[in-house]
């Protein structure tokens, strides 16, 4: 009698076990697909930032360029003038 409840308190408590494995296992399945779906964010976010930094790093070496180029035609333009004011005075 002993053995038979025994054995039932055992089958009772080995069919807790198994289902508690497999939601065990249908949990991490699920954590599995959560984390592929943020790294596949993370990822994107990634290449989002490269690219955006890209762009910026390009605009601005073209803004620093546009802004030397108009430095130095002012530079030039003052050498002008200022080569004309010494001739005036020379004169």
């Amino acid at each position: 009698m002993k053995r038979y409840l025994f054995l039932i308190i055992l089958s009772s408590l080995l069919t807790a076990c198994v289902e508690d494995t497999s939601t065990l296992k249908v949990q991490v399945i699920n954590l599995e697909s959560r984390l592929n779906v943020l790294e596949n964010r993370v990822a994107k976010l990634e290449r989002d930032t490269q690219n955006l930094e890209s762009k910026l790093t390009k605009e601005l070496v073209e803004k620093v360029v546009e802004r030397q180029s108009i430095v130095l035609s002012d530079i030039e333009e003052l050498k002008k003038e200022q080569l004309r004011m010494q001739a005036h005075l020379e004169d």
